[in-house]
């Protein structure tokens, strides 16, 4: 199936294989991003809280958890019960086998691929990382994204979500970059590029760091390439379709659903500034 195609409602649900959960798995590893991640994370959400040992903070849902490496996280820094909700088998397995029994035998961290009726309204934070851009239309990324995050927390309950601030498309980290099809290039963009045909892959898929600065319109489905290096120097890579959202998209549409965005952080992998992007909502 092309890229260009995978823009049904299973479009994410197809791409995460088991080939694809494990790839993951190590691309985590290798850059490092759940230590980044995950500190910020609970580093904001435990701060101002003095908690005896043995004591817990609450019930924490990690809504698209992957591999589960944040809500193995969550547990380990103190909430009292981690719902790691995806809707991928392979992603489950995968975080069901890297979780430490003994976090899943005492039922402080389970895993489900669909939201349990019996958390809703109940969470004291709800997490959400690089999961918006898997809804490709405004209305999804409204009900399916905020929508299900604003009816998982309480009244006084936050949600935190990460991904890449759109002002930095262009400029990523060296493990990962993002492409736009030849279609969905301005007329005017593409007139100013010269020997744009050679920048295409066979989908034709041009990298957006070759082009002139522009606005990506929201919506748009763009090619993400992951890669690995390992110390012999052999890549593997991983391809995979994201939906572009720009950040003041994301605030509004967040506001319809019922959430209110009360602080927007930047976050910096290693020495690149600015590559990843934290926002933090509350409901209305």
């Amino acid at each position: 199936m092309e890229i260009k195609e995978m823009v049904d409602g299973k479009r994410h649900q197809v791409q995460y294989d088991q080939n694809i959960a494990g790839f993951f798995h190590d691309f985590n590893i290798h850059t490092g991003r759940p230590e980044l991640f995950a500190g910020y994370i609970t580093g904001h959400c435990l701060k101002d809280k003095e908690v005896s040992s043995g004591e817990t903070y609450g019930i924490a849902a990690d809504f698209g958890c992957g591999t589960g490496w944040l809500s193995t996280r969550l547990a380990f820094d103190g909430f009292e019960k981690v719902y790691g909700i995806d809707t991928s088998p392979s992603m489950i397995n995968q975080a069901m086998d890297k979780t430490p029994s003994y976090l899943l035998k005492t039922g402080r961290v389970c895993y489900h691929v669909e939201i349990p009726l019996d958390i809703l309204g109940r969470c004291d934070l709800a997490t959400a990382v690089h999961l918006h851009y898997h809804f490709n239309t405004k209305e999804k990324l409204r009900d399916d994204f905020f929508g299900v995050l604003a009816s998982l927390i309480s009244k006084n309950g936050e949600v935190i979500m990460i991904g890449c601030p759109s002002k930095n498309i262009r400029n990523t980290p060296d493990h990962f970059y993002s492409c736009i099809h030849m279609d969905d290039i301005p007329e005017k963009i593409a007139c100013q590029t010269l020997s744009i045909n050679d920048y295409a892959d066979q989908q034709g898929y041009v990298p957006i760091s070759c082009l002139p600065d522009f606005r990506v319109e929201d919506g748009t489905q763009l090619k993400v390439v992951f890669s690995i290096q390992d110390l012999s120097g052999n890549v593997r890579k991983a391809y995979l379709t994201d939906t572009h959202w720009n950040d003041d998209m994301l605030e509004s549409v967040a506001r319809e659903a019922g959430l209110s965005l009360i602080r927007r952080q930047e976050l910096s992998w290693r020495n690149h500034p600015g590559s990843y992007m934290a926002m933090h909502f509350r409901k209305l």
